[in-house]
């Protein structure tokens, strides 16, 4: 007795598609009238859906040029493309060409740059080395003048010497 009551619950809250549908309020999105208004099956209703769809996707009766237009205007567009791809690749190409030749000048400058620093150096070093010579040669002259002094003092030492010896072994008169 259960499954007969649960039995006619189903079939009260079914829709049978055969009969047609007189309560609720229920709206057909493709005319946006209300269903009470008209009573009409659902079987009519997918079958004006279905011509609606096809109506608006079947695109076979249509003439064939009716997508020339499109189909010049992709083209166009396909060969503007193409246009702006080379364009942008001439000027890619334009800037490395650019960048190798600023590349190269400031290679050259720096090159230059460098050999004048490099000059300046050499001849800063060549005025240190004619100081550094001149007063090596003082240097030079200082310590034979000190040799020579050295030799004098030796001789001076040498004649003291022997003026004291001479004076310490003398006999007394």
């Amino acid at each position: 007795m259960a499954d007969k009551d649960y039995d006619s619950d189903q079939k009260l809250g079914s829709v049978n598609e055969s009969t047609p549908q007189t309560s609720g309020c229920r709206k057909n999105p493709y005319t946006e009238v209300d269903s009470r208004a008209e009573s009409y099956s659902l079987a009519d209703e997918a079958t004006t859906n279905s011509d609606f769809e096809n109506s608006t996707l079947d695109f076979s009766n249509k003439p064939a040029n009716c997508f020339a237009a499109s189909d010049s205007s992709i083209d166009t567009l396909c060969e503007r493309t193409k246009q702006l791809v080379n364009e942008i690749n001439k000027s890619r190409i334009k800037d490395h060409k650019l960048m190798s030749n600023f590349k190269d000048t400031l290679i050259l400058k720096v090159s230059e740059f460098s050999k004048k620093i490099e000059e300046g150096l050499f001849e800063i070093y060549s005025n240190e080395n004619k100081l550094i010579e001149e007063t090596l040669q003082e240097l030079l002259n200082i310590l034979d003048k000190i040799r020579c002094l050295e030799s004098e003092l030796k001789q001076t030492c040498s004649a003291m010497a022997t003026v004291y010896k001479d004076m310490c072994t003398q006999p007394e008169v």
